[in-house]
């Protein structure tokens, strides 16, 4: 199994959100040592640029927002499920992100690699219950993906960039 070695390019800064739990502050650069991310930028269901891969890079931009660890769900004002400890919202953030746009046509990791991604931010941050996420995210993660595909909102992505676009 191979492991990233990950290196933060970026101050990596969150706030808590209200329809999700939580919302990225700023941009986010991460570097995967070993990975061949390719060149493209992944765009939302409103057209704005959320995340950009080069090389072994990814920034993922500001306004960005997740739910952490899955299942999570909203009750009222407080979420429930899974719970995301501080040593876990970088990864959560990445597995998140790389997933909503793993099955556009640019994208180029495959979703065990992008859990592999998941551990190996949690191994480096020393989280103890770091395999246990993982087993989790490998038996559940499509299950949980197919239940939020029904409200999934359609993504897009974009190859060829040159580099200096964002």
């Amino acid at each position: 199994m191979k492991f990233p070695f990950y290196g933060l390019i970026s101050t990596f800064t969150y706030k808590l959100g209200d329809q999700y739990r939580f919302v990225l502050l700023g941009n986010l650069t991460v570097r995967f040592f070993g990975y061949d991310l390719g060149y493209a930028s992944y765009l939302d269901q409103n057209n704005k640029v959320r995340l950009v891969t080069k090389g072994d890079s990814i920034t993922i931009f500001s306004g960005y927002a997740w739910d952490g660890n899955s299942p999570a769900i909203k009750l009222g004002d407080r979420f429930y499920g899974t719970p995301t400890p501080d040593s876990t919202v970088l990864s959560s953030l990445v597995h998140d992100c790389l997933c909503q746009f793993r099955k556009t046509s640019c994208f180029k990791l495959s979703k065990k690699d992008i859990d592999q991604i998941f551990l190996g931010i949690m191994l480096q941050n020393r989280f103890k219950l770091a395999h246990l996420y993982y087993r989790a995210v490998r038996m559940f993660g499509e299950f949980y993906a197919f239940l939020g595909s029904f409200r999934a909102n359609k993504v897009t992505c974009s190859e060829n960039l040159q580099g200096n676009e964002y």
